[in-house]
């Protein structure tokens, strides 16, 4: 491959800087933290896992060094053990949803020997993940159907040796998108006369009125969004709150504890949450949740 000269290179703009709020308004952006790790964790009841995301533990890191040992310990922080972190990141959560050996070398640049170590080694240290493939694989290969922990379902019609993929990716994806779109229901209904400008998958920007904003607004908006996933036990994902008078590239992190935002009496009467569910009686239809492909039942 020829190599490029360095004005060749196109530096794209921040387009997050083109979302701006109206004038008196201020854009807040609410984004769901580890939230496809954590549902696919829930998934395969993995409580290590769910531990290790709670806390806020390297978990790439920690992976690499159960899976590489000291040929990732033994190396000094730089370059090449950031490199192999990032491939334990990449071959994780591929092996997660499903990639073939074959297919992981060919990304990773690895020989498919080595493929097929780590996810034999990745399957030992966390046997519930290959069960929770083996338990959808089942449901796609009976009923051509997979549901997520909303009661949801997608239904397949292409080849079911090519589906595997699709499913496990769309448990935790669509299950997290509803969970935005949910918190995003609570905030427009708690009274800070929130108007919601977008959904990102994982995200929710909205603006509400600077003479609402405040620590009191944010913290009980901090708590509107906690919105519980129906597994048993319930299922928390937490968020990061984020704010901007100027544009959706220009955020400030919200942090409670240390933020210098003024504050106002906010009125407000938190409700404590609920989980929607969709319908199963008689002919009434669940609310139409975001498009994944394949088609909803």
């Amino acid at each position: 491959m020829a190599k490029r000269h360095p004005r060749d290179i196109v530096t794209l703009p921040n387009t997050r800087k083109f979302f701006i709020p109206d004038p008196g308004w201020m854009l807040i952006d609410a984004d769901l933290r580890g939230a496809d790790a954590m549902v696919v964790a829930r998934e395969a009841q993995d409580n290590e896992m769910l531990d290790d995301l709670f806390s806020g533990t390297d978990l790439h890191s920690k992976n690499a060094a159960a899976l590489f040992g000291t040929a990732f310990t033994a190396l000094a922080a730089g370059p090449e053990r950031n490199a192999l972190r990032q491939a334990t990141k990449q071959a994780v959560h591929a092996t997660n949803y499903g990639c073939s050996p074959r297919t992981l070398a060919t990304i990773l640049g690895w020989t498919i020997r080595r493929a097929e170590d780590f996810q034999a080694s990745w399957f030992r240290l966390h046997p519930g993940i290959r069960a929770w493939q083996r338990r959808v694989e089942a449901e796609i290969t009976q009923t051509r159907t997979v549901r997520n922990a909303y009661g949801y379902r997608i239904i397949y019609f292409d080849r079911i040796e090519s589906l595997l993929g699709q499913a496990l990716a769309w448990v935790p994806q669509s299950t997290v998108a509803e969970t935005c779109f949910q918190g995003a229901l609570r905030v427009e209904a708690g009274g800070f006369a929130a108007q919601m400008l977008l959904q990102v998958h994982d995200s929710i920007v909205f603006q509400i009125p600077k003479s609402l904003f405040s620590n009191e607004t944010m913290s009980a908006i901090a708590a509107l969004l906690q919105n519980p996933i129906p597994y048993d036990p319930p299922l928390v994902i937490p968020w990061k709150l984020s704010y901007s008078e100027k544009s959706w590239g220009d955020l400030t992190t919200w942090l409670p504890e240390t933020s210098k935002i003024g504050s106002k009496p906010t009125p407000i009467t938190l409700e404590t949450p609920k989980v929607l569910l969709p319908s199963t009686s008689g002919l009434a239809s669940p609310p139409s949740p975001p498009s994944f492909g394949g088609a909803y039942g």
